[in-house]
Order: structure tokens, then C-alpha cells, then sequence
């Protein structure tokens, strides 16, 4: 392993998109189902920030928190691990938090800016890269069909593992090959 990489990095993705009446009644009726939820909709975006920092998904054990909140932790190659909790539904700390602990100590991903033109920018960014795969379809992008497929692939491990209790392995694919 790399010196400069981080030997584990955490991740917790907090949103109040599900409105209170909503997740009571859902988790009521079904607790699992607004887990699956909160994991489906958040965990795409906690594996986009872990694994361009630690390498693919190796293993990864799930377990259920409050409400519909999933604390997953994740395998990668080189002895390193992330941990990652999502929720839909948690009454505070909303946002997106990410830490990196190291050799060098723990290192701090700044809050993303919400700014208008930050947030017309990285909009403009994806469009002009699908515009760019749409006109140029052999060049590929790090975000196609086969990240998709990844990112379903990881979430359905944490889906069982949540399931069984138990640590679920994940086949080591590299995109694009």
C-alpha cells in the first residue's frame, strides 16, 4: 500500500428528504423497507467518495442503526476499510461528512458548497461529459453502465449482509476491463 493513501476513511450522509409522516408510516409498517431506502438512495453516493480513495469494495458487513439509518463497513485491497452510515430520516446532523485517518493523522473533506454557481458548474460539467459520451460513444467514462452495475452489485452484499448479520463478499471487478 501507498503511503499517501488513508488506511480507513469514514463517511455519514444525512438528508431530510423523507418528511416525518412518510418515514413513521413506512417504518411502521415495514422498518427494513426504509432502511433498504435510505441504503439505495445514499449508498451510491457514500461508495462515489470511498472508493476512488481506497480501491473497489471487497467485503462489507451492514447492520441497522435507529430508524432507517445503516452503518455499513466496507473492504478494500491493501488491509484498508471504510466505514459508511446513511439515513433518510435522522432529526440532526444532516449533511455529508468525511474523514480520512492516516499516517499523517485524520484529514477532513470540507462541507460541498451549495453555491449557485458551484452547483450550475459541476450540473454544466455532467452535461458537457453525456453530451461528449452521446457524440463519441466508444470513449467511455468512469461513470458508466459498468460503475452502475458495481454500485448495485456492493449495495445488493450490503442488502444481504444486513439481512444475515453476517460479512459478504464482493468479487474484486475493475471497471472498464
Amino acid at each position: 500500500m501507498r503511503s499517501a493513501l488513508p488506511y480507513h476513511l469514514r463517511c455519514r450522509l444525512i438528508s431530510p428528504c423523507a418528511p416525518p409522516d412518510v418515514a413513521v408510516t413506512w417504518s411502521w409498517k415495514n422498518p427494513s423497507r426504509l432502511q433498504s431506502i435510505a441504503l439505495w438512495d445514499l449508498g451510491p453516493h457514500a461508495r462515489s467518495l470511498l472508493v476512488p480513495l481506497l480501491d473497489e469494495v471487497t467485503a462489507v458487513v451492514a447492520g441497522a442503526g435507529r430508524g432507517d439509518q445503516i452503518h455499513l463497513i466496507l473492504q478494500h485491497p491493501g488491509n484498508c476499510s471504510s466505514t459508511a452510515s446513511v439515513s433518510l430520516t435522522a432529526p440532526t446532523g444532516t449533511g455529508t461528512q468525511l474523514y480520512a485517518d492516516g499516517e499523517h493523522g485524520r484529514q477532513t473533506l470540507p462541507e460541498p458548497s451549495l453555491e449557485n454557481t458551484r452547483v450550475v458548474a459541476a450540473h454544466q460539467a455532467a452535461l458537457d461529459a453525456l453530451i461528449d459520451l452521446a457524440v463519441h460513444p466508444l470513449r467511455g467514462h468512469p461513470c458508466d453502465v459498468h460503475f452502475g452495475a458495481r454500485v448495485v452489485e456492493v449495495l445488493d452484499a450490503a442488502q444481504r449482509s444486513l439481512a444475515s448479520g453476517c460479512r459478504v463478499e464482493v468479487s474484486v471487478v475493475r471497471v472498464g476491463s
